[in-house]
């Protein structure tokens, strides 16, 4: 067993502890963390963002979904712990794991940092464990003792994004959240996960890795006039005003700046009997606790949530810019990739190190949204695969590099996938490639009538691959932030998720395939959805950037199918080409021609 694994079965011992949880994520739930929460990483090598562990006394498992499978066999191996694959049959889940386990043994204990586990994970538990004979002890810390070079916390500057990008101050926000507080019958509001309170505050930091969020806690007060407590890491700094100096300051006079440490006593010292408005999705078990001993908590996701998802006018403005900047970045890269790689020495780290200094030369853009997936040949097949010095792979003058990349601007936050051919193909990869994109537009020129299911959504667009026998195991779209998460909710459209679709929602269209030993395509764009009425809903593509004309295979597509590829690169080839130096002018026109 792998030494780390074996320091904590000891402590357990020590500590009577027959079972031990370690979750992927932060105190807020988060899906990108600061590394002082990567303790899966630490104690088993996985390095991927979806992963839950179980630790008893003897065995250690880990949990991940279908995007990862492939790497976890790589980097769990002779580490002794168990893989246990998401969503393939037979195998259990966390949830029905800690009941065989106990099954086995009437009495066992389960311990976990509660400060680490949603209130809403710790609740199903409780309810559905202890009956059985679990006993939970939710207090329980054994990772920190044990990680002795566990990162810490740097003090950070916040900024306030450019009204021109917000599109509205944060006390119109505080009124907006205020009004639905009053209507729900809510005393207090707390907000906990990052993206909302970065989103009310129109503060964005650095705490975390490609995520413009900061560590912090927002308490708002059903009364208009009463502060709004803002609870903050120790050494954080706010700077309000703007570079531009024709955009307006933020107004930050209604937050009251606190001590980050002290949210679970401020939570107790509220009024008895006043209602708390939370998440407990969000909200860790050891902040719902000290509100829930004293309080009456309405466990509803946060009108933040909602708000923050469909984007009002300027940030749609702003995004529409963004796409700019990215798809002319995107086709400098593109250029370079295939130029180069006939004549020089280059690797998936050179492509995506070339591609992060084309973005961050574009307006706007301070940092990357997530750590660019750049995957040639078989790597592909891994779906977020992403190269290390030990896995770097020589590029060659032929297949596929498939590059999920995106860029977060003060203007907005993007993604995008490109499968780029960079020399012969196989006629195998044409025609998936061409399957692919036909998934892929089927999902853009989807019709949203009022009661348009999700789930249907994802069956529809998925079937010119399920035709031919192909599928993929990750959803086909997520909904995306505002100089926010890359990942964000409710608007999810796969296999299992009914959610809402509003207008003013901005979310991915990303179908693939991934063939074990071979290659891995994926294609991905995002998109806007719009209303003419409320009857009436569809899709706008807002990534500006070409499609990999050298793998389409025409007979596989309808007329339809072409028009629309050839519609769209026109409108590619006007938007960009005017920002674009005359080298990367003359490749764009090659790459957009008529099909």
């Amino acid at each position: 067993m792998k030494e780390q694994i074996n320091l904590l079965q000891q402590e357990m011992k020590q500590q009577n502890i027959d079972l031990y949880f370690i979750p992927p994520t932060d105190p807020h739930n988060s899906e990108f963390t600061h590394d002082r929460y990567k303790a899966i990483a630490w104690l088993s090598g996985f390095t991927g963002e979806a992963a839950w562990m179980i630790v008893s006394q003897e065995e250690a498992w880990l949990w991940t979904d279908g995007r990862f499978f492939i790497q976890a066999e790589q980097q769990l191996e002779g580490t002794g712990i168990t893989l246990m694959k998401l969503g393939v049959k037979g195998v259990p889940n966390v949830m029905a794991m800690l009941a065989e386990l106990i099954k086995k043994r009437r009495h066992m204990t389960l311990g976990f940092d509660g400060r680490c586990v949603s209130a809403k994970i710790a609740s199903v538990w409780e309810q559905q464990l202890a009956p059985r004979g679990l006993t939970i002890k939710e207090d329980v810390d054994l990772i920190s003792g044990l990680w002795t070079d566990r990162p810490d916390f740097q003090p950070s500057v916040l900024h306030a994004l450019p009204r021109s990008s917000s599109g509205m101050p944060s006390s119109r926000k505080k009124r907006r959240i205020n009004a639905e507080m009053v209507e729900s019958g809510a005393d207090w509001l707390l907000l906990s996960d990052l993206t909302e309170v970065a989103w009310f505050t129109n503060l964005r930091g650095s705490d975390v890795e490609c995520t413009p969020v900061f560590y912090s806690y927002a308490l708002i007060s059903s009364d208009l006039d009463q502060l709004t407590q803002l609870f903050l890491m120790p050494g954080t700094t706010i700077d309000n005003k703007p570079e531009d100096p024709n955009e307006p300051t933020e107004n930050l006079g209604f937050l009251q700046v606190c001590d980050y440490a002290d949210i679970e006593e401020a939570l107790r010292s509220l009024p008895p009997d006043q209602s708390i408005w939370m998440d407990t999705n969000t909200v860790n078990a050891a902040v719902y606790h000290a509100a829930a001993d004293r309080h009456m908590i309405i466990d509803e996701p946060t009108p933040a949530s909602i708000m923050k998802a469909i984007k009002n006018d300027a940030e749609i403005a702003a995004a529409r810019q963004t796409m700019v900047y990215d798809g002319c970045a995107m086709v400098e890269f593109m250029h370079w990739l295939k130029t180069t790689v006939k004549s020089h020495t280059i690797t998936e780290i050179d492509a995506a190190d070339y591609l992060k200094r084309r973005r961050l030369e574009k307006p706007g853009c301070f940092d990357l949204s997530f750590p660019t997936v750049s995957a040639y040949g078989e790597n592909a097949a891994i779906i977020h695969y992403m190269p290390t010095p030990e896995t770097d792979t020589e590029l060659k003058p032929e297949g596929f590099l498939l590059v999920d990349s995106g860029g977060q601007y003060t203007t907005g936050t993007t993604d995008i996938t490109r499968t780029i051919a960079l020399g012969e193909l196989t006629q195998e990869m044409k025609d998936d490639y061409t399957l692919v994109l036909k998934s892929h537009i089927a999902l853009a020129t989807a019709h949203l009538g009022p009661s348009a299911s999700t789930r249907a959504l994802d069956k529809a667009a998925r079937k010119p691959l399920t035709d031919a026998g192909l599928n993929f195991n990750h959803g086909i779209s997520h909904g995306i932030g505002h100089v926010l998460s890359v990942h964000e909710g409710p608007n999810i459209i796969d296999p299992h998720t009914e959610c809402p679709l509003i207008s003013g929602m901005i979310q991915s269209d990303e179908p693939g395939v991934y063939l074990e030993g071979k290659f891995g395509i994926r294609i991905e764009n995002e998109l806007l959805c719009c209303a003419d009425t409320a009857e009436d809903r569809y899709f706008e593509t807002l990534t500006l950037c070409p499609y990999e004309r050298e793998a389409i295979n025409k007979d596989l597509l309808t007329e339809d199918e072409i028009d629309w590829i050839n519609a769209y690169h026109r409108r590619v080839e006007d938007t960009l080409l005017p920002h674009l130096h005359k080298e990367d002018r003359k490749f764009l026109q090659v790459m957009t021609a008529p099909l």
